[in-house]
């Protein structure tokens, strides 16, 4: 990319040139952020307030399965690129859902077992590719379960 610009190539755009040499040093963190009109909290920070904002969901890849991850906001990155260019990510932690014991689904009500986390290696998404969730006792199941509750704006 550096060898295109040197060369004027008008494919090395201002903001592709800015991507492949990576981020600044600084990063910045934020424990909430409104995306699309929508306010997320990270959980730490929902810990002092009483209305929960940090429940998550992303569709995605498991075993070749598309299904949804389950999880919650832990921090929230926005790397900083040359010519004022961000990006922005979600640092998160997912509820282990991929064995059949651990999540019950009918055409009602979701429920998730939340006393095992999974793919731990993999906790970043981009603001794009979530939907907000919040989650609530499921009496029925027991303490360590949750109902699903997605949020409609």
């Amino acid at each position: 990319m550096n060898d295109l610009r040197t060369k004027g190539s008008p494919e090395a755009t201002d903001e592709l040139w800015s991507l492949a040499n990576g981020p600044g040093a600084v990063i910045d963190f934020y424990s909430g952020r409104i995306y699309n009109g929508i306010r997320l909290h990270t959980r730490n920070r929902e810990n002092r307030r009483t209305c929960q904002n940090s429940g998550l969901v992303v569709e995605g890849d498991h075993n070749g399965n598309q299904i949804n991850f389950y999880g919650y906001l832990c921090k929230i990155w926005e790397l900083k690129y040359l010519h004022g260019g961000t990006v922005v990510l979600f640092q998160c932690e997912w509820y282990d859902t991929g064995h059949k014991n651990r999540i019950y689904s009918d055409e009602h009500v979701t429920s998730i077992d939340v006393t095992r986390l999974w793919y731990k290696d993999d906790q970043f998404v981009l603001p794009s590719q979530v939907r907000q969730v919040f989650y609530v006792n499921d009496t029925n199941k027991g303490k360590n379960w949750r109902v699903v509750e997605r949020v409609k704006h």
